[in-house]
């Protein structure tokens, strides 16, 4: 189930279908005091607000807003949507919510023949919020051995995130010095130093992450073997290069990040990304954190 959250919660219309179901999923968007809190309700948030702050069986989805949408629409399908409206207008509804989630969440609900609430606020200001990004045409290209579709253009251009977005089922793939157990990556300092900076990592993720059909990938070896320790550690301690990848690879496997919750993404790259003679402590460590692990 997905509501709008800030201060456009449907509290008549959650409190029916409360009553109504005895188990359900509840996403929202930084939750106001009032959200149901019992058993059967398991809630879960990209931004968590006073409604449901501490509540230990919360279940964070990591993700920057823009990709809400996304996350709704690929990984986490709804079976119910409450929608708090104001007063149609020209023939639309305005949501009153951020990033233009719900309306994405509408599509997938009825696409797969679901339920959608709505509950009419005359009193809400109208709001809408689609919005087009210009990019602006590649000015300069350079042809390589008379092929035009090899072009050398300016770093602005190649690493421009919205460029990258634009290819479908564009896949990045970076690599990093470390990651920890909240699938952060780190790719530009070692020993508190320096070591390379992070480039076009950054770019690139966030570009892949935006495309249809993309993917943005963080692969390393488990082990450095130099150092002769572990490239997964418990957390970082050094500033965070990139996060929210969709996968993490290395020698031993594939985790799973994109569309997990914070422990399940931490579940997956002990069991398939750490080393396994760091398995137990960074097991140990990472319930330390807060994270459900098993």
């Amino acid at each position: 189930m997905v509501c709008g959250g800030n201060f456009a919660t449907p509290w008549r219309a959650l409190a029916v279908l409360d009553a109504a179901i005895p188990e359900y999923r509840l996403y929202t968007l930084n939750a106001q005091p009032g959200i149901p809190d019992r058993p059967g309700v398991t809630l879960e948030t990209s931004f968590t607000g006073p409604g449901v702050r501490g509540r230990e069986q919360l279940r964070y989805y990591p993700g920057r807003l823009s990709l809400v949408p996304r996350l709704l629409a690929e990984t986490l399908p709804p079976d119910v949507v409450l929608l708090h409206t104001s007063a149609p207008a020209g023939g639309t509804v305005s949501l009153g919510v951020e990033v233009n989630v719900l309306p994405a969440a509408v599509e997938t609900v009825r696409a797969r023949g679901g339920l959608v609430v709505a509950q009419l606020n005359p009193r809400m200001p109208y709001t809408f919020g689609d919005a087009v990004l210009p990019c602006g045409e590649i000015d300069y290209a350079i042809e390589v051995d008379d092929n035009p579709r090899i072009r050398m253009l300016r770093t602005e251009k190649t690493n421009d995130p919205s460029v990258i977005a634009r290819q479908p089922q564009m896949i990045s793939v970076n690599t990093a010095l470390q990651v920890d157990l909240f699938a952060q990556a780190n790719a530009s300092r070692l020993h508190g130093m320096i070591y390379s900076g992070f480039g076009g990592q950054t770019n690139f993720v966030v570009g892949a992450l935006h495309s249809a059909g993309g993917h943005a990938i963080i692969a390393l070896p488990s082990w450095h073997p130099k150092a002769d320790v572990s490239t997964v550690v418990p957390q970082l301690t050094g500033p965070v290069t990139s996060f929210q990848h969709s996968f993490i690879i290395s020698e031993q496997g594939t985790a799973a990040i994109w569309g997990h919750h914070s422990s399940a993404q931490a579940q997956q790259i002990i069991d398939h990304v750490a080393h396994p003679a760091v398995r137990s402590e960074l097991l140990a460590i990472g319930q330390h954190l807060g994270l459900r692990l098993s």
